[in-house]
């Protein structure tokens, strides 16, 4: 079966989505996320099995409800082209799973059993899981475990007659078990065993009756009475040595810890002191050391103020000639102008003498030869380089091979150029295609440039705002100015004011006069002297008022016009960095930034340009083997010349012009005399400005004077600038000198502070001076280092000792044992030993002859038959081990066999899944293959490793996945049930390289005769596809019908036409079952979209790369692309003639100018670093 076409009338978030023509192989649909390729797939799965609330919740009810959900399948069959059309209620569609409609394509209507044949024995979830599978399907392989897929994959044949290996071998295990143990108890083998020990029990029991077998056990507990006793005194004997050995181990431990105690007891009592009294004091001690240090610094570095203030004098006398420093600078340019000319000058003069020099060698002038006289060629010259130049010819062949080759390579690379040149869409701006050309650079350069075009556009709406607010600011600035002198309404208003205080005043003054009391006078000049400098303050306050705003404003318009100066600078910069173009800047914008989104549409392509590039640059790079070849014949001829006094770098044209031509030397020597002659005038002209300068500089009492003019003005500008930084810094080293002195201050008392606190240390410790202090803790350190060595030695000797006891113990222990003589006391411990062992050895010798005897006397005749019953048990206990022996035997055999059947009789289904396996990995992973005893899978790696499927990472698991699924498809092929599959970004966890082996596997695996539908939102993996040739679409934002296809070789769609009126069966609805409905939230309504009509250059990657593939020449026959010269000339004999003995040589020449090679220098530096790094 085959899926020819989709038609979706409602389902999920597609509405009325169309699309036609899809293919026998291989379709790939791409787009984004949440473009609905889920939803697509979903609804191929829907139309075959019926709606269901678990599969189907999420896309039904659809988004939109205003007709019925569903669709239509256009597929094709052996039985030929057919409709299947599913519709179900919109609002309710679980209600009832859908009425499958089947159509043919004349027309004629059908049943579900036409499906039925078709789809076979593949249910719902066999198809869901096998055939049309996403990432989370991918992800489990326990889907396959719920189908009739799984008796593919974990099948094994059986044994003969239906009979299974597995059921032997677990009968032989329960058999040889059951000689061990049965359920109800013991089995055969332990049960004999029970029996011949208890046949022994009872043969020990029958050896007691006779009378000297209690003689001789009354003997036997005797000597076992005397052994006891010798072991215990030879014990007794064993410590007593111990304690000699460790008392001479022990005994310089213990004079030591003696030692110790005595020095201690010696010492005296020692008085208690803070632990951290000598810390503090020489904390203390180095803190004020450090104060003082402070100190030290503090005058250090105002003395260095002092020094430096002094060191900065005022150059007055530059000072004075200010005004004629700045006219010089003015005039720096000219001077700057002339040095040039004399530089250039003086260049042209080198480059002339470095042409003679060049003309003498060309002409192979040397020591041997004086320039102009006559060369002559000898027989011997000409024997000489007979050779090299045959050689030469030989390896010139070569060469042109190799030109012609590398030539041929080149087209090809500028053919693959001219493909991509076509797809620029005739833009003149990027029709330069070189080896320099780069899209990526393109891309940068056209981004810059959409960037400079947006900030031009800022700065002129900037400037724009910037000013209409300077118009606002100077208006404002005139209304202040206007504002200075007061209006005449507020000038009379404040006169009248100011007349009447000083009226009031003098009335209060001169009141008496006319006989005013005393208290309203005054308080008539109160109010008159209020008045007056009320009305004054008034208007001062008034003036201040308007001179401030007036300020402000002025300030305000000198930073707006600063930055409106800047901003038109920086527009300026703009316009100057920005290149000449036609139309606004609104348009050049816009132009810029759709040239932008095309030229980002076209990398992919220029990755394909790049690539041609690259092969045509490694052929370029085998070439260097003919290019050696030839170098080598020129170091060879170049020997031969220097052998023959010549020039190493003569040429033979130039060999040819040494017989009788001098060259062009006197003519090159005329040009050097003219430009001598300029450079002379220019120098003249230099020096008089320059004695000038000096001459000011002198005046201005410069140190040092340079030769150079530019320099001396420069110095003289630097003077003034030095001049004025002086007079700033005595300034500011008198404010840090104040800072200083303030800080000696502080530190000072400081000091003062640190020396009570040590005081009050030693005080407090009850020591006289420091040096009683640390006599004191010098005393307290040594009694505390004497404890902890007498402590170590004391825990030494309880080490050797083996006794955790204290002091007292070891003197009552080990106290008397040291006065005596050790040594004599371990040697006679050692001897007694000696004799105690010797005893002990004979009376054991003499007990075991007494059993022997006791055992001899137990025999009798109830004892044979008891022996004859054990023995029985014991051949029929061989007989039991002999049977499990026999049958753990059979079971090995067959475990053998096991393996072996396990390793060559895997499923057909997996044998295919390794394939597949294997070309999805390189290789890495060879075998996938599953136990005989259970059902699970396992891994093998090319290194022979078996692993689990679970320990694999997550994109192998998915590669071994993807491959068990294609395997099953085939396997449902080979049985006649060849369906479409459908998969969904089942490849987005594989890396690159698998990426691009997966696709390969099912471009190939589609062109065996199986559909495939993939679905991907990721662009690589489309272009992977798209690198492949395999057809590839784009699926539009939930409606539009996709006619266009993103390939080169576009099928024709097939037109579905359906009857005028067919004939439709409807087959009767299932009884619905009883549902809870489940409140779903509302959904806004679907806004009408028109229908998107896919474009071929609407993505990236989309346009043909290269008609045919190209083939690569082979490494030795790779070309370079080397121009070379070709040179014959005659060789004469001695006298000037072809003589009767003169042979005619046709010396053949080519001189390979390094110049001329491309890519000649870059090949022998990857060589080189190739070499350094080996």
């Amino acid at each position: 079966m085959r899926i020819s076409g989709v038609k979706i009338d409602n389902f999920g978030v597609w509405h009325d989505l169309e699309i036609q023509g899809l293919p026998e192989g291989m379709t790939v649909f791409y787009g984004p996320n949440e473009a609905g390729k889920s939803t697509l797939m979903q609804f191929m799965r829907s139309v075959l099995y019926g709606y269901h609330r678990d599969t189907n919740q999420r896309y039904l009810p659809p988004v939109d409800r205003s007709g019925p959900a569903g669709g239509t399948l256009s597929v094709a069959s052996h039985d030929g082209h057919f409709l299947l059309s599913r519709h179900t209620d919109a609002a309710a569609p679980f209600r009832n799973p859908g009425a499958l409609q089947v159509h043919s394509r004349s027309g004629r209507t059908g049943n579900s059993s036409r499906l039925q044949s078709v789809l076979g024995a593949v249910d719902e979830p066999i198809f869901n899981n096998v055939f049309a599978v996403g990432l989370t399907e991918l992800q489990q392989l326990g889907t396959l475990n719920a189908t009739e897929a799984a008796e593919r994959l974990y099948s094994l044949a059986s044994g003969t007659d239906r009979v299974s290996l597995v059921d032997v071998m677990r009968s032989l295990r329960t058999t040889r078990m059951r000689l061990l143990t049965e359920d109800d108890g013991n089995g055969l083998v332990m049960r004999l065993l029970q029996k011949r020990t208890s046949l022994d029990n009872e043969v020990e029991r029958m050896a007691e009756h006779a009378d000297r077998w209690a003689e001789v056990q009354g003997e036997i507990v005797r000597l076992d009475e005397e052994i006891a006793k010798l072991e215990g005194n030879r014990d007794e004997l064993r410590r007593q040595a111990r304690l000699a050995e460790v008392a001479i181990q022990v005994q310089p431990k213990w004079e030591l810890w003696r030692q110790y105690n005595n020095e201690l007891i010696a010492l005296g009592d020692v008085e208690e002191l803070p632990a951290d009294a000598l810390e503090r004091l020489a904390d203390l001690n180095q803190k004020i050391e450090q104060k003082k240090a402070q100190l030290e610094d503090l005058k250090t570095q105002r003395n260095q103020l002092r020094e430096e203030a002094a060191k900065l004098p005022l150059e007055e006398e530059l000072a004075k000639n200010a005004a004629r420093i700045r006219a010089l600078v003015d005039q720096r340019n000219w001077i700057a102008s002339l040095e040039g000319q004399v530089r250039r000058l003086e260049g042209q003069l080198e480059e002339i003498d470095l042409e003679i020099r060049t003309e003498q060698e060309r002409l192979g002038i040397t020591d041997g030869f004086r320039p102009g006289a006559p060369l002559r060629i000898t027989r011997k010259m000409i024997s000489k380089l007979r050779g090299p130049v045959k050689r030469m010819k030989e390896d010139r062949q070569r060469v042109t091979e190799a030109k012609r080759q590398a030539t041929e390579l080149r087209e090809e690379a500028e053919s693959v150029q001219k493909r991509i040149k076509q797809l620029l869409n005739g833009d003149s701006s990027l029709r330069r295609i070189d080896d320099k050309w780069s899209l990526v650079a393109e891309v940068e350069k056209t981004g810059a440039l959409a960037a400079a075009l947006r900030r031009r556009a800022q700065v002129d709406e900037n400037l724009a705002t910037m000013e209409d607010r300077l118009d606002d600011v100077n208006l404002r600035r005139a209304e202040l100015l206007e504002d200075q002198l007061l209006p005449p309404r507020t000038l009379t208003t404040l006169g009248m004011f100011f007349t009447a205080g000083v009226m009031l005043a003098i009335c209060g003054l001169f009141g008496g006069y006319f006989g005013f009391r005393d208290n309203v006078r005054w308080l008539m000049v109160l109010v008159g002297a209020a008045g007056v400098g009320a009305t004054i303050l008034m208007k001062h306050l008034m003036e201040i008022g308007s001179v401030d705003e007036l300020d402000e404003t002025d300030r305000q318009f000198g930073m707006l016009t600063k930055q409106h100066q800047e901003l038109a600078s920086e527009r300026e910069d703009l316009e100057g960095a920005l290149p000449p173009g036609n139309g606004s800047l609104a348009d050049r914008l816009r132009d810029t930034e759709t040239k932008l989104g095309n030229l980002e549409e076209l990398l992919p392509l220029d990755s394909r340009r790049r690539e041609t590039l690259k092969r045509a640059e490694d052929a370029e790079k085998l070439a260097i083997q003919a290019a050696a070849t030839l170098t080598e014949s020129q170091r060879l001829w170049q020997s031969t010349l220097r052998s023959l006094g010549l020039s190493s770098k003569l040429t033979p044209p130039q060999f040819k012009e040494l017989i009788g031509k001098t060259g062009n030397v006197r003519l090159l020597e005329k040009q050097r005399q003219e430009i001598q002659n300029d450079l002379e005038r220019a120098q003249r002209d230099l020096q008089s400005v320059t004695s000038q300068l000096t001459e000011i500089a002198t005046q201005s009492l410069l140190k040092s004077i340079d030769e150079s003019p530019l320099k001396i003005v420069d110095q003289l500008a630097d003077g003034m600038k030095r001049h004025n930084k002086n007079t700033e810094r005595r300034e500011s080293l008198r404010g840090q000198s104040r800072q200083l002195r303030r800080e000696y201050e502080k530190i000072s008392k400081g000091i003062h502070q640190l020396h009570a606190k040590r005081l009050s240390i030693i005080a407090s410790s009850g020591a006289e001076d420091e040096h009683d202090l640390k006599r004191m803790l010098d005393r307290r350190n040594q009694a505390l280092e004497l404890t902890g060595l007498r402590d170590d030695t004391l825990r030494e000797i309880q080490d050797i000792t083996g006794l955790r006891v204290n002091q007292d113990e070891i003197e009552q222990q080990l106290g008397a044992q040291l006065k005596e003589d050790n040594a004599s006391r371990l040697q006679q411990a050692q001897q007694e030993m000696q004799g105690r062992d010797v005893r002990l050895k004979e009376l054991i010798d003499r007990r075991g002859r007494l059993l022997q005897e006791s055992q001899t006397l137990a025999n009798s005749r109830q004892l044979a038959e008891a022996q004859l019953s054990a023995s029985m048990a014991e051949q029929k206990l061989r007989d039991g081990l002999d049977q499990w022996k026999s049958i753990s035997a059979i079971t090995s055999m067959l475990e053998s066999v096991y393996k072996r059947y396990e390793r060559d009789r895997q499923p057909d289904t997996l044998k295919e899944a390794s394939e597949y396996l294997a070309e999805l990995t390189s290789n890495r992973y060879v075998r996938i293959w599953t136990p005989l005893s259970e059902d699970v899978l396992y891994v093998d790696d090319h290194d022979g490793k078996t692993l689990s499927v679970d320990v694999l990472s997550r994109g192998t698991r998915e590669q071994v996945f993807l491959g068990l699924r294609l395997a099953l498809a085939s396997d449902y092929s080979r049985r006649g049930l060849q369906l479409p599959l459908i998969l969904d970004d089942v490849l987005v966890n594989f890396d690159l390289p698998r990426t691009k082996a997966a696709a390969k596997l099912l471009r190939d695996y589609s062109l065996r005769g199986h559909q495939i539908i993939f679905f991907t939102c990721h662009e690589h993996i489309m272009n992977v596809f798209h690198d492949l040739d395999v057809l590839v679409r784009e699926i539009p934002r939930h409606d539009g019908v996709v006619d266009e296809p993103i390939s080169l070789a576009t099928p024709k769609p097939i037109p579905l036409v359906a009857p005028q009126n067919p004939d439709v069966v409807t087959e009767p609805d299932p009884a619905p079952r009883p549902i809870k409905e489940v409140a779903r939230p509302k959904l806004p309504k679907k806004r009408k979209t028109k229908k998107v009509v896919v474009d071929d250059f609407e993505l990236p990657a989309t346009a043909p790369i290269a008609a045919t593939p190209t083939e690569v020449p082979v490494p030795h026959e790779v070309p370079v692309s080397v121009e070379y010269d070709e040179y014959e000339f005659e060789i004469v004999g001695e006298d000037g003639v072809l003589g009767e003995d003169d042979d005619e040589y046709e010396y053949v020449y080519e001189y390979v100018d390094e110049s001329e090679v491309p890519n000649l220098q870059l090949i022998r530096d990857e060589q080189e670093y190739t070499e350094f790094t080996s």
